[in-house]
């Protein structure tokens, strides 16, 4: 499960579709990703397209630790789950992460609220992806604009 600041989920795999059959690599990308734009990447079985820059993934799992064989076997498969960049899964390096100018956030929302919600939300737009024929974008855009311009 994957999903980045517009709270949009991505499901790209899952039991009741029988996908953990074998080993499965998936790519994921951003529009503003740089040196790539969504094709084929050989040893990729999978290429994702996300609505923003920072996404969370989150690798649900029943560990079924009333069953000890089963147990043992799902606890080594999760060890198996890795988090590399494209150029380490094609044998390089990972290339430098440029630098995040993200705003302060503080400790609390009401901190955020308070004291600097537009820069924190305009953070938030400048990375993610709007669509022009999604209406729900767009709607948001509007609300934004008409709100805060």
């Amino acid at each position: 499960m994957v999903t980045g600041y517009d709270h949009y989920v991505n499901v790209p795999a899952t039991t009741r579709l029988g996908d953990f059959r074998k080993p499965t690599k998936l790519l994921f990308y951003a529009e503003r990703t740089e040196g790539y734009r969504g094709e084929p990447v050989e040893g990729v079985d999978q290429v994702l397209e996300m609505t923003g820059d920072f996404v969370s993934a989150v690798f649900r799992v029943m560990p079924h630790a009333a069953e000890p064989e089963r147990f043992q076997t799902n606890l080594a498969q999760m060890g198996q789950v890795k988090a590399l960049t494209l150029s380490e899964l094609q044998g390089g390096k990972a290339k430098p992460a440029d630098p995040i100018n993200a705003p302060a956030v503080g400790e609390t929302d009401a901190h955020v609220f308070e004291n600097n919600f537009l820069e924190v939300m305009q953070f938030v737009v400048n990375h993610t992806s709007f669509s022009s024929d999604n209406p729900e974008d767009q709607g948001i855009l509007e609300a934004l604009l008409h709100k805060y311009c």
